[in-house]
């Protein structure tokens, strides 16, 4: 069994200070991933009987994975204590596991293990009996040397990795957490694929090292040598203990009863609840207060008891700030957490006037197995689902005609809904037609208001520290073998105020009509998110009219293809080729004298991933 943790707890500025005593800005940068989609991906090449399970990190699901076997232990947290380990508690909120507490799970497990053993061989005495226990944890965080030490140390771990990077001011915060965090992620996957292979754990951890660093040279450093690299980011993975390298010479898998069966990977993860969203690789920088409003709203429908508010909330905020991006961001929160068992919709509604809410929720009913009699009662009552209605300004401009029997319903059936409206704000010298229409807007605003929003809730302007960290991690860090721009030139950078303005889809579309410069040099998107250009299309058709464009996702998402690869262009005009084959396969196939065929001897990308894929199981 592997088993993968990762914590990511919602809390306000003031509660942060208090647990964790480090930088509030850096903590709210966060870095969307395909882990999950990744990892069973990659292991899926291998065709063994496999269990994994992906879970959010609370003391429930670390507790389950130490007791009740796993040989593969994965944490990752996005806060970080020198006092022990952070998980989410049942509010999603910091609970802190002291090393105290982290001793007495751990001596639990040691004990039960210990019992265990007893039984078998009291049961059995002339049988081999293996001590039932967990090889290898992977601190999945940019600062886990001293929870490693302690596992190694306390808990006499076999093998424990960790990461240690070089703190690089002129890279900026954002890159350099977008770099180091792919490090992790790409290193845990190669080194699992090894692993799985039958690959020693010394062999396995060095193939690892290598193609992370030959991953990160692509996507982020312009190709350069990865001896450079490794002295730019600092030593990257280590694995201890140090002073007993002996112990890595032996594989986890492929040998006595640790022999895998051919077979298929097997998800044991929590079944997660349906969804229309869509998993996004756009950077989400900011917003961790108000994210924590959302999270506390939506507390009163996830409790046991009643929800004792009656109606919506509303996500104001001027055009083009981000509204969309983080309404989307809470729903994929609160869906990874399965928090609402029935469903987290999206409908946009930007375009009701020519698709109607009653349409999109017919598409909703009719793929969870709903029928066509328009029964709308059926489809909310007695459900614990999430509604997320985009652009709900639509219904204020008279264009549309307002579908008050479908919201309605969703007040009645106290159905939780998060809706966006967007700030308008009219000249003094505008026309009269212009004023006429937006009073009228005003007027429609403040009735529908009265009668269906609860709460309201504004989201700011990016901070111009944001900005520039949006800006650095946008852009390809070089030009030539030259850093084009720092954190602070970012922050400083003219448009900033000339054009942006705490703005992000202003520097967003500045950027793709390829109109931002530095220096006089053009700053261009990074080739971190090429694999991704293409989801522009599919996205706006999705956005606009909550379906996906036909054939698209075919002409997108059917060739296997590491994101990092740079053979990205070519396979995606080859379309079906063959999926290209990793560093490791090439040195495994040398070793065993087989011939290598030319297209081995070209340098081809990673390990196949699907690049883009149903993210509603990622």
């Amino acid at each position: 069994m592997l088993v993968f943790l990762h914590s990511d707890p919602i809390v306000s500025e003031e509660r942060f200070q208090e647990i964790v005593g480090i930088e509030w800005d850096k903590y709210q940068i966060k870095i969307p991933s395909f882990f999950k989609r990744d990892m069973i991906e990659i292991l899926g090449n291998r065709s063994k009987a496999l269990n994994v399970k992906f879970a959010p990190m609370t003391k429930q699901s670390l507790e389950e994975a130490v007791n009740y076997g796993c040989r593969i232990l994965y944490l990752g947290a996005e806060m970080i204590s020198e006092e022990g380990l952070i998980v989410e508690d049942t509010d999603h909120k910091p609970l802190l596991l002291t090393f105290d507490d982290l001793e007495t799970l751990f001596h639990k497990q040691r004990v039960r293990s210990r019992t265990s053993i007893q039984k078998e061989i009291d049961e059995k005495p002339t049988l081999f009996v293996s001590k039932p226990k967990i090889d290898l944890i992977i601190i999945g965080s940019r600062k886990g040397a001293w929870l490693a030490e302690w596992l190694s140390e306390t808990v006499s771990i076999a093998h424990v990795v960790h990461f240690e990077f070089n703190r690089v001011p002129e890279i900026g915060e954002y890159r350099r957490k977008l770099y180091e965090q792919e490090y992790i992620l790409k290193f845990t996957q190669f080194f699992m694929n090894e692993l799985v292979a039958g690959q020693t754990v010394q062999e396995s951890f060095d193939v690892a090292v290598d193609d992370t660093l030959s991953c990160l040279s692509h996507s982020f450093f312009n190709h350069i040598a990865e001896s450079k690299l490794q002295m730019l980011i600092g030593k990257g993975a280590i694995i201890l203990p140090t002073q007993e390298p002996n112990q890595r010479d032996k594989p986890l898998f492929e040998y006595g009863d640790y022999i895998l069966q051919p077979g298929k990977i097997e998800d044991l993860s929590t079944q997660r609840s349906p969804t229309n969203l869509r998993k996004s690789i756009v950077p989400f920088i900011g917003r961790a207060e108000q994210f924590s409003k959302v999270i506390e709203f939506l507390g009163n429908y996830t409790s046991d008891e009643p929800p004792n508010i009656d109606g919506f909330l509303q996500i104001n905020g001027e055009e083009g700030v981000g509204k969309t991006k983080f309404v989307l961001e809470v729903g994929w929160y609160v869906y990874q957490r399965n928090l609402f068992p029935d469903g987290v919709f999206y409908i946009p509604l930007r375009k009701a006037h020519k698709v109607s809410v009653y349409t999109l929720v017919d598409r909703l009913s009719r793929r969870l197995g709903g029928t066509k009699d328009r029964n709308y009662a059926n489809f909310f009552r007695k459900k614990k689902m999430l509604m997320i209605l985009d652009d709900f300004d639509g219904y204020l401009t008279n264009k549309a005609e307002f579908p008050e029997l479908i919201f309605s319903m969703i007040k009645k059936f106290k159905i939780p809904a998060i809706v966006t409206t967007t700030i308008f704000d009219v000249p003094k010298d505008a026309s009269l037609a212009i004023q006429t229409a937006f009073n009228q807007y005003n007027e429609n605003k403040s009735n529908i208001e009265a009668s269906y929003i609860a709460q309201s809730l504004e989201l700011p302007r990016l901070t111009p520290e944001d900005m520039g960290n949006l800006m650095i991690s946008l852009t390809n860090p070089f030009i030539g073998k030259t850093m084009c721009m720092s954190f602070t030139q970012a922050v400083e950078h003219k448009f900033q105020s000339m054009i942006f303005n705490g703005v992000p889809a202003r520097l967003v579309n500045v950027l793709q009509e390829q109109k931002l410069y530095h220096d006089g040099e053009l700053l261009e998107i990074s080739r971190y998110y090429e694999p991704f250009q293409q989801l522009d299309k599919r996205q706006h058709s999705f956005m606009a009219h909550g379906q996906e464009i036909p054939g698209l996702e075919d002409k997108i998402m059917v060739f296997a293809v590491s994101r990092h690869s740079h053979t990205f262009l070519e396979a995606a005009q080859a379309m079906n080729e063959t999926p290209t084959h990793s560093k490791s396969e090439k040195r495994k196939a040398s070793k065993k004298n087989f011939p290598e065929s030319p297209k081995k001897k070209e340098k081809k990308g990673k390990v196949g991933f699907l690049l883009l894929v149903e993210e509603n199981q990622s």
